[in-house]
């Protein structure tokens, strides 16, 4: 399985988006999108049976509880 990167438009930002698509049994979901907030990058993860996001997160919050989560697994 592949993460496909899209840059959108929505018409609900001023600003572009990079959308994670990952394809699948015929469908495409989103699982996730990345976009600009005031400066900062943000990113938004959605649940498979929902359309709205189901968290919100600062981009670097992210990344760090990933190199964490990284880490742990690395000892």
């Amino acid at each position: 399985m592949a993460i496909e990167v899209f840059i959108g438009y929505p018409p609900s930002r001023e600003s572009p988006q990079a959308e994670f698509c990952i394809r699948h049994d015929g469908f495409v979901d989103i699982p996730a999108v990345l976009y600009r907030e005031d400066g900062e990058l943000m990113i938004e993860i959605f649940s498979r049976a929902g359309g709205d996001p189901e968290w919100t997160l600062s981009l670097s919050d992210f990344v760090d509880a990933i190199e964490r989560g990284t880490a742990a697994l690395s000892r």
